[in-house]
């Protein structure tokens, strides 16, 4: 996880990609607090790959209850928003950038994941 980690950041996709298939029989596990599925997604947005990823945050918004104050709930909901402009969809981009937005309403606006969401819903709006 920690190797794949530091391949989405830096710029490596396909290499997250092929270390996280390793884990995918763990992705569900209650320790694993979504972590595979949401490096996966991010590193699946860096290959434009806008289905697969979309897939992946999906599958995190779809089973909040296994981990209920995990910050990538609401963190998949923008990596869903970023999956649905990648593929063109507008309006369900915006749906989903607004219920991040409703999630992350008393976050720090210095934070630079909601500084950037906000500059990308800012776009679909022009």
């Amino acid at each position: 996880m920690t190797a794949a980690a530091v391949a989405v950041q830096h710029g490596q996709p396909a290499r997250a990609v092929e270390l996280l298939d390793r884990v995918t029989p763990y992705d569900q596990a209650p320790a694993s607090e979504f972590w595979p599925a949401y490096l996966r997604g991010q590193a699946l947005l860096q290959l434009k790959d806008a289905r697969s990823a979309g897939a992946q945050f999906q599958s995190i918004l779809d089973r909040r209850g296994q981990a209920p104050t995990s910050p990538l709930y609401p963190l998949a909901c923008l990596g869903r928003a970023r999956a649905h402009v990648l593929a063109g969809e507008r309006e369900p981009a915006r749906r989903a950038y607004e219920r991040f937005f409703t999630l992350w309403t008393g976050a720090d606006p210095a934070l630079e994941s909601l500084q950037a969401a906000r500059r990308e819903y800012a776009r679909l709006s022009q």
